[in-house]
């Protein structure tokens, strides 16, 4: 996003969510390039995400707001919104956004504010005198299954050594059936349900029947 005047700064209403996400388009030009495309969302209400939003061309302190339409209700909301304050030459900003309850498995759209007046740009709508406007379309995805089977036959049995990585997804307490073992019904030992990158390191026994 580069700090230019911002082109519906006269008197013409920047609209809402729309589902080309080129509401920002109508009020002036097609000049989206902070990204080619945005990353899916988890649709999991509590789960993290986290964008960092380049910027250019600021001369003093400015504000960057983003929102993201998690209910996919056509409408920006205040609960949707997470804002940042890149100082002067910044290249970059990072937002990070809570999974809202009412997160729904779809298409949505994203919204980007940036400008040096920051009661201007906290309205996903209305005029600016300075800053720069971009939507994009964003996809919330359901959360990603991952099953562990271990087979073994006749008296073959032997123990086994497995390594699970967890890289794109939050964890939440009480989702246990994502690291139990189909076979016993047991939870796999050191599974660690929290959210980040881990390893998950277990060796069990094979059958003896």
């Amino acid at each position: 996003m580069t700090r230019t005047t911002q082109r519906f700064a006269t008197p013409r209403e920047l609209p809402g969510p729309r589902p080309a996400a080129n509401g920002d388009d109508t009020s002036g030009t097609d000049d989206e390039d902070a990204f080619t495309t945005l990353p899916d969302v988890v649709a999991v209400p509590g789960a993290t995400y986290s964008l960092t939003v380049p910027i250019a061309g600021l001369s003093k302190s400015a504000t960057l707001c983003g929102w993201i339409d998690f209910d996919r209700n056509g409408t920006f909301d205040t609960g949707e919104r997470q804002c940042a304050t890149p100082a002067a030459g910044a290249t970059s900003a990072t937002l990070t956004w809570t999974v809202t309850s009412g997160v729904s498995i779809g298409s949505s759209n994203a919204r980007f504010r940036l400008g040096y007046t920051a009661s201007q740009v906290q309205s996903p709508t209305g005029l600016a005198d300075s800053g720069e406007v971009e939507d994009y379309p964003i996809s919330f995805l359901a959360r990603p299954q991952v099953v562990l089977t271990k087979t073994t036959t006749g008296a073959v049995g032997g123990p086994f050594a497995y390594t699970l990585t967890n890289t794109t997804q939050a964890g939440r307490h009480g989702d246990d059936d994502c690291c139990r073992d189909r076979r016993t019904g047991r939870r796999r030992h050191g599974h660690d349900r929290h959210a980040g990158v881990h390893g998950d390191h277990g060796e069990h026994p094979g059958d003896d029947h």
